[in-house]
């Protein structure tokens, strides 16, 4: 009887079948950690993304609005496939902060007691930075001490008036080498390449040209005839044709003819009308696209570009 009792306890038949139902839940979990891992990595990067461009689109509007720069969030929240409430959006004057958390359901992880897991996506999106360099730019020169933003402004390009007066030839243009646009007229209606930098210096554009500025001035305004919000420089943005982007020159001094002129940084101005031999408006902020410095770099005169942080 002791001899079958400890034949019984030496054999190790259920030992295979102990060792196989451990590694099938090892296995199991293996399973669980690739498949759930791979889904919960897709989810984490398409959250990622999607707050990327709802803080990217929201700081646009900041400022003109903190409140359109939350609505616009949302709606890229929304075009992304999440909503936003309105805890998960934060503006300020500079900035705009999205955080969202999507809980994901699990696959194999069930047989392990795990049926839901959550992933979470934050990004900042800040104005950073003054413009350097752009395509676009309307080649009319606004002298540095002229230049003062939020309040009225009028480009005067009357014989006699001012530094850049007709009796030295030059009225504040730009004479900008352009590819495919050789006129004045076409370099204001469509813009040219400029850039910042302490050796470039520009060359200025002799004879008066009223013409061409008329019809150019008038495309854009005619334009943004159906965009209500280019109406009024309160609401007026990037996309308005009649705001442009033009060039802060340092000093017209001396200035006699084919002259040289160094540029010192870029300005947004809203059109307000066009009247003989003057355009009136406002110098704006705003944000556009472009080559942007580090803040401080170069002179502050509104133009900004954005760029996430977190």
């Amino acid at each position: 009887m002791r001899r079958r009792i400890r034949e019984l306890f030496n054999r190790e038949d259920g030992n295979a079948l102990v060792f196989t139902a451990l590694c099938l839940f090892v296995f199991c979990g293996f399973v669980a950690l690739v498949v759930d891992g791979g889904s919960l990595f897709l989810e984490k990067s398409k959250l990622q993304k999607g707050v990327d461009a709802s803080a990217l689109a929201g700081v646009q509007e900041v400022l003109t609005s903190l409140s359109e720069a939350e609505a616009i969030a949302k709606e890229y929240g929304q075009k992304n496939g999440y909503t936003l409430a309105g805890a998960e959006v934060l503006t300020g004057d500079n900035f705009v902060e999205v955080e969202k958390v999507s809980e994901v359901p699990l696959t194999f992880a069930k047989v392990l007691g795990f049926d839901l897991t959550e992933v979470r996506a934050f990004s900042r999106a800040e104005i950073s930075g003054t413009l350097k360099k752009r395509e676009g730019i309307v080649p009319i020169g606004i002298k540095q001490e002229e230049f003062n933003p939020s309040d009225s402004f009028t480009m005067h390009f009357q014989p006699g008036n001012g530094e850049n007066a007709s009796v030295k030839g030059n009225f504040g243009f730009l004479d900008i080498d352009h590819p495919e646009h050789n006129t004045l007229r076409d370099k204001i209606k469509y813009g040219v390449t400029m850039e910042i930098s302490d050796d470039i210096y520009e060359s200025t554009e002799t004879g008066f040209k009223w013409g061409h500025v008329k019809q150019s001035i008038d495309y854009r305004i005619n334009a943004d005839a159906s965009e209500p919000h280019c109406q009024s420089y309160e609401t007026a943005d990037d996309s308005c044709e009649r705001v442009i982007i033009v060039p802060i020159v340092e000093t017209y001094s001396d200035v006699n003819g084919k002259s040289q002129v160094k540029i010192i940084g870029f300005a947004a101005f809203w059109i307000e009308s066009l009247e003989k031999h003057e355009i009136k408006g406002r110098f704006i902020e705003t944000i556009t696209y472009g080559e942007f410095s580090e803040e401080g770099e170069e002179s502050d005169y509104g133009v900004y570009g954005v760029r996430l942080v977190q």
